[in-house]
């Protein structure tokens, strides 16, 4: 098998006045000196891309931190982004838009799912008091050869990011009690889902509140409503094997971010039945999409006031309340304004 010859991208560029870089490699393993970004501080747009989709942090290694202040577009998929190392958006203040993961890869049943390392690789004993979760190496090109990954510490102030997207990884690792530190955040998307059912997440109610604020009782639970606020997130799409303790979306919806409008929920169902969903629904004022992948039966989704969009004009459908999809079709929650029941 032909081996592609490693080519090091960055490698003698003076570019003092760039403010856009993108670099895409389809077939291979990117490979950039990081010294060239130290050297472009006015970038403003930076997109890096492979197409590699299962590694082993010991192997690829991790870039050093460099300072981009100007940088408001950051979007890193295969290896530029296993590579990332984080701490540099403690330098990015003036960040918008944020991208972070690997593709998606198909098995031979069409399901489409993303690496994650394994507990070991992600969390080795004793790396919770280390500034990196293994023995530092080397500096080559521009990036310092480390056993294991950065440490990530979630504390990064973006107070311009808008739009925050995660993948793999970095949606199983993500921590929520950062939001509070995103006031200007209106999309949200955290896609985790992994091959055979592994590294699921389970939410509670902690997650929620903003830190230095976890009050409890003797029991353990949590006694303080004071939750982060998400006052302009209009869009939420969790993707994996989430699981969330009674009250989560309660919550998420109506207090942490209540001009919700658009809630994409695949492969998990937030812990609630569909009656439940609607209820919820018809609580958030502007709320106009519920997705849902969890099947339903037919006669439950007709019985609870559902109309499908086959069955009414498209004069009908501008009256709409809220859009449902459910089971792969459009419902519409039109607050009786058919008099008949419909059926399928």
């Amino acid at each position: 098998m032909a081996v592609a010859p490693q080519v090091i991208y960055g490698h003698d560029w003076d570019l003092p006045h760039l403010r856009t870089l993108s670099l895409e490699v389809n077939r291979f393993r990117l490979h950039l000196d990081v010294d060239a970004l130290h050297r472009s501080r006015t970038l403003e747009a930076l997109r890096l891309y492979d197409g590699i989709t299962h590694y082993s942090q010991q192997d690829i290694g991790s870039w050093s931190s460099f300072h981009l202040p100007h940088l408001k577009k950051l979007e890193l998929t295969g290896s530029p982004a296993v590579r990332f190392n984080l701490e540099s958006l403690h330098h990015s203040s003036r960040l918008e838009e944020l991208t972070l993961g690997t593709l998606s890869f198909t098995h031979e049943d069409l399901r489409h799912d993303y690496f994650i390392p394994s507990p070991d690789d992600l969390e080795p004993e004793g790396s919770d008091n280390d500034e990196f979760s293994g023995t530092p190496g080397t500096v080559s090109h521009g990036y310092l050869l480390i056993g294991k990954r950065p440490r990530w510490t979630w504390d990064w102030d973006l107070p311009l990011l808008c739009n925050l997207r995660l993948e793999g990884v970095f949606a199983y690792k993500f921590d929520f009690q950062w939001l509070q530190q995103l006031p200007n955040l209106r999309n949200l998307s955290l896609k985790t889902k992994a091959s055979g059912g592994l590294h699921g997440r389970h939410i509670t109610l902690k997650n929620l509140l903003r830190r230095g604020l976890q009050q409890q009782d003797e029991d353990g639970h949590v006694v303080s409503d004071r939750y982060i606020s998400l006052p302009k997130l209009e869009w939420i799409n969790l993707s994996g094997h989430w699981t969330f303790d009674e009250m989560i979306m309660e919550t998420l919806c109506l207090v942490v971010s209540p001009n919700l409008r658009s809630v994409y929920l695949v492969f998990c169902c937030g812990g609630l039945t569909l009656q439940e969903w609607i209820t919820l629904s018809r609580k958030m004022p502007l709320m106009e999409r519920l997705y849902l992948t969890t099947r339903f039966p037919q006669d439950e989704i007709h019985d609870l006031g559902l109309v499908s969009k086959d069955f009414i004009g498209e004069e009908e459908c501008d009256r709409k309340r809220i859009e449902y999809v459910l089971n792969g079709k459009v419902y519409y929650d039109c607050d009786g304004i058919l008099d008949s029941p419909i059926h399928p």
